[in-house]
């Protein structure tokens, strides 16, 4: 019975605990009823409106009490609220609203959508690199939640991007694509327009400048005529406003200023600006006062204020340049942290402007130690003589910067830089570290190049920098095409005595033999040997002094005009009476040269000049004295501030004489690297004449002889001006560095001069070779490419001062050549 009671009692008590549970349960769930877009109950909450990871990471945050901060709900149910709080966690759901209604908590939200795909088209203008930017922007990707917000935002962009460029009629349509299972597809549509032109510009409150004059500061033009017309852009607009106010301040307007400046559209596409200024009174300088402790320094610095005159016009630029003369200056004294302000004492009474420069020279650096980094294969010992700075004096900026670009012009590195590092530990310490870019391979070059003339040509080097640490070079290079064959082997130490005087010797190769349809006047075969010492005069000024000595081998020449005269004149005539002309000569010569070299690149300079003048006077031979002499300059002239348009100018000059007759192996010619565009390689110049031996042993021409090839002769002159493109003008971003296009003017001449008339020696009107060398003109297009299989140089030309005779080559193109 008991037992029984007991069974009893406890099955009471289960039935209790179960009842309880449902109890519990349901209140539960009936506390929790939610009503999400069609008000599903809670259990229902994921099957209609929430994904499944939403309603997993929902439970977590409920259970593990996870909420963000400061997000507002109207009732103060814990569990709703950390359920209300998860959803705005996991940030997708984009609408969340919480109500009670019969007496239960009510949440009603909306699921955000994925952006399964973005299409676009009309993009033109547009490119692919900066939409995609802008997408990025506004977290608009593939994948994200969509976010209208950022639609908006992105269209806003969109038509701003088109406003700043002058496109006022683009349009710019947005769609939203709604696919199965949540997905959105965005679909851009753009309708670019075109660019705006400058129909007019306007100024306004011009009083002492006419408006023609201010506006050719203007970069946009309001010609007449359609053709010229400027597209508007937005940026080149304040540029051109800055222009204005600069060049006012420059003329003493100090208290210049635009008042409103606004733009009117047509329907023609037409922008007309309008700009009113207010330009105030002109104001000269009354006097310049410095302020700081810089007592010792006050003689130095009235030196750098000279470009400035009391009682004269107030100049703002003048003022900027004075500024950054004492900031130099300072840093050059070791002053490095030195900070130099401009205070302007304006007196409208007087119209007088007083300069203060309130200079704060801050502490003294002095050098503790230089060291340097990345240089793994060339000692430090070597490079430390490169630099100026010397440890233990105040640290000068401008040495600092000298020993970079010593550093750069030994052709060691890739790249040179410096960093300053302040010893904490040291007062007033500073240690310099010149972080350098070893090349991760030796040049190793090969190339191919096709001409009418001699055919394919092969061409190839290897070159090996810094052996064995010291900066030694090496280069070993070979040329062949169907007539020529070269081999060349240099070598260099620029430290040869006391680490200053360098060391050059090169032997030298060349075999010509003629095979082709358009042959040489003779057969040649050339070995040299030359040997020179470098002595640096001034900075970027190196004088050459070397000897040099040639074994010339000359076989198989026909019975030629030029040939003849150079024998006779060293009484070696006899030999043309052979059936096989040979002549072998050995020269001894001094050779003198001057370089300078500024350029700021060595493949596409910008600015700088290059001036290279060489001098060879033969020695040991007395039948055959001579000197020749060749001047090559080139000039950089940048057209703009940002050096974008850029002119050039070369000059070759050549000259040559000796005792007797200029011997013809050393003649200038018109190929390789003084060749004039558009005709072909070496034709240019006096052509050789065949002689006639008559029976009775007397030698004169032959009639309608004449070849093609040019003898050369011992005066030259080359001409080169090129107009320069910018890079963005021809060709896309990613060629930007490694290509150069230009617009160029060619112009030269070979002659004979200081030498007989043919006439004159047989007595009697022969060929007149000066109708063969007279000056040439050409001009044309040039491409040059740093392709990855090599450099590429493309030309086409027209020749526009020519004989009939002459013969062209108007396109030309050359793989693996360098310039």
């Amino acid at each position: 019975m008991f037992t029984n009671l007991q069974e009893k009692s406890a099955l009471k008590k289960s039935f209790f605990l179960q009842y309880m549970f449902i109890k519990i349960v349901l209140i539960f769930v009936l506390s929790c009823t939610i009503n999400v877009a069609q008000s599903d109950v809670f259990m229902n909450l994921s099957s209609k409106n929430f994904p499944n990871m939403v309603k997993e990471q929902t439970f977590k945050s409920i259970f593990f009490n996870i909420s963000p901060q400061n997000i507002y709900v109207k009732r103060e149910n814990k569990r709703t609220k950390n359920f209300i709080h998860a959803l705005f966690h996991e940030n997708q759901i984009s609408h969340i609203e919480n109500t009670y209604e019969d007496q239960m908590d009510v949440v009603v939200g909306e699921q955000k959508l994925t952006i399964e795909k973005i299409k676009c088209r009309g993009n033109k203008f547009l490119n692919l690199t900066v939409l995609r930017k802008k997408l990025e922007k506004y977290d608009i990707r593939v994948g994200s939640m969509l976010n209208e917000k950022n639609i908006l935002l992105l269209k806003r962009d969109l038509y701003r991007f088109y406003y700043f460029f002058g496109r006022y009629n683009a349009k710019v349509s947005i769609e939203l694509e709604i696919l199965p299972y949540d997905n959105v597809s965005i679909n851009l549509t753009l309708y670019e327009g075109d660019q705006f032109k400058v129909h007019e510009i306007k100024i306004f409150g011009n009083n002492n400048f006419c408006s023609k004059k201010l506006k050719n500061l203007f970069s946009l033009n309001d010609t007449k005529k359609s053709w010229k017309k400027s597209g508007y852009r937005e940026d080149n607009l304040n540029s051109d406003l800055q222009k204005l106010k600069s060049f006012y301040v420059n003329n003493g307007y100090i208290r210049f200023k635009i008042d409103h400046a606004w733009i009117n559209l047509t329907e023609d596409k037409g922008i007309y600006i309008n700009v009113r200024v207010k330009e105030g009174n002109q104001y000269k300088l009354d006097k310049i006062e410095f302020y700081g402790k810089i007592n010792s320094y006050l003689k130095r610095l009235n030196q750098l204020i000279d470009d400035i005159s009391y009682n004269s016009t107030f100049q703002e630029e003048k003022v900027s340049t004075v500024q950054k003369k004492i900031e130099n200056f300072f840093r050059s004294c070791g002053y490095i942290g030195s900070i130099i302000k401009i205070v302007y004492r304006i007196d409208d009474v007087r119209n007088t402007v007083r300069i203060i420069f309130n200079i704060d020279t801050g502490e003294r650096y002095y050098v503790k130690k230089i060291e340097f980094s990345g240089n793994s294969s060339i000692k430090n010992e070597i490079l430390q003589k490169k630099i100026p700075q010397i440890e233990g004096k105040p640290i000068n900026m401008d040495l600092v910067r000298v020993g970079q670009m010593n550093l750069v012009n030994t052709d060691l590195f890739e790249k040179v830089g410096y960093s300053i590092i302040f010893l904490p530990n040291l007062k007033n310490q500073v240690k310099i570290i010149y972080r350098v870019i070893e090349p991760k391979f030796n040049a190793v070059n090969f190339g191919v190049g096709v001409g009418k003339e001699n055919g394919v040509n092969y061409h190839g080097n290897v070159q090996k920098k810094n052996c064995l640490g010291v900066g030694n070079s090496i280069k070993f290079s070979v040329f062949r095409n169907d007539d020529l064959r070269k081999i060349d082997l240099f070598f260099s130490n620029p430290r040869y005595i006391q680490d200053k005087v360098g060391l050059r010797s090169r032997m030298f190769y060349d075999s010509s033999i003629r095979r082709h349809s358009l042959p040489s006047l003779y057969d040649q075969r050339t070995f040299h040997f030359n040997t020179s010492f470098s002595f640096p005069i001034v900075e970027k000024n190196i004088l050459d002094v070397g000897v040099e000595i040639t074994d010339n081998r000359i076989f198989n020449m026909d019975p030629q005009l030029h040939i003849w005269r150079y024998l006779m004149s060293i009484k070696k005539d006899s030999v043309i009476l052979n059936d096989q002309i040979h002549y072998e000569v050995k020269d001894v010569s001094l050779n003198i040269g001057w370089n300078l070299e500024d350029l700021d690149d060595d493949i596409f300079p910008r600015s700088g000049k290059k001036i290279s003048v060489k001098n060879k006077f033969s020695i040991f031979n007395i039948n055959n004295q001579y000197f020749k002499s060749t001047l090559d300059f080139k000039k950089y002239f940048p057209i703009d501030l940002k050096k974008r348009w850029i002119f050039s100018f070369r000059t070759i000059l050549g000259l040559g004489d000796s005792r007797n007759d200029f011997p013809f192996y050393e003649n200038f010619h018109a190929s390789g690297e003084n060749i004039i565009r558009g005709f072909r390689s070496d034709t240019v110049g006096p052509k050789s004449i065949l002689l006639k031996i008559n029976r009775d042993g007397s030698i004169c021409p032959k009639p309608n002889s004449e070849k093609q090839r040019s003898t050369g002769g011992n005066f030259m002159t080359m001409n080169i001006l090129e107009l320069i493109f910018p890079e963005d003008l021809i060709f896309s971003e990613k060629f930007h560095g490694n290509t150069r296009a230009s617009f160029f003017v060619d112009s030269g001449t070979v002659r004979k001069i200081w030498r007989k008339k043919v006439s004159e020696i047989w007595n009697e009107e022969a060929l007149n070779l000066e109708e063969t060398d007279s000056f040439k003109v050409s001009t044309g297009i040039s491409l040059r490419w740093l392709s990855p299989i090599g450099p590429l140089t493309f030309s086409y030309s027209i020749p526009i001062k020519y004989l009939q005779k002459d013969k062209f080559e108007k396109f030309q193109f050359n793989v693996g050549k360098t310039w």
